[in-house]
């Protein structure tokens, strides 16, 4: 996918595969010409800043070194295409509280997901005994208590 907001959106919509893609910069984000791109199983569960910090970047580093690889080789990128079979990824839009909105009767899976696709900036705005609050780092409790209360 693109957008800043992509890894966001793969988060909350739970994709079995994703991937990154090398791109060849022009003015418009997320537009230019293919180099290369590497997809890999998306791990269920995991914050945006464990995966940016695992398999994304493990990712990342693949295809920069296909990229090298292609460039040494003279290599002429392709431009994106979505007309193409092969490429499933779109562009997403930028993320927003208002797409990060949960309520606390929803599932417990669905409330870390829209928190773990927060993770570090901006966390997830939700209100809480009454205050309002940035959440971040959600864990799953056995406890029980009504939704919503401390």
């Amino acid at each position: 996918d693109r957008g800043a907001s992509a890894l966001d959106w793969a988060i909350t919509r739970q994709p079995e595969r994703w991937g990154v893609t090398a791109l060849q910069a022009v003015e418009e984000m997320d537009a230019g010409p293919v180099w290369a791109t590497c997809e890999f199983d998306l791990p269920q569960g995991l914050r945006k800043s464990e995966l940016y910090n695992g398999p994304v970047s493990d990712a990342a580093i693949r295809c920069i070194r296909e990229v090298v690889e292609k460039y040494l080789d003279g290599f002429i990128p392709v431009p994106l295409d979505y007309d193409r079979h092969d490429v499933v990824g779109r562009l997403q839009p930028n993320m927003t509280q208002a797409h990060r909105t949960f309520s606390w009767h929803d599932s417990t899976g669905f409330i870390k997901r829209c928190i773990d696709a927060a993770d570090g900036q901006p966390g997830v705005l939700a209100s809480l005994a009454g205050e309002q609050f940035y959440l971040y780092d959600a864990h799953p409790d056995v406890r029980h208590g009504l939704p919503g209360e401390l």
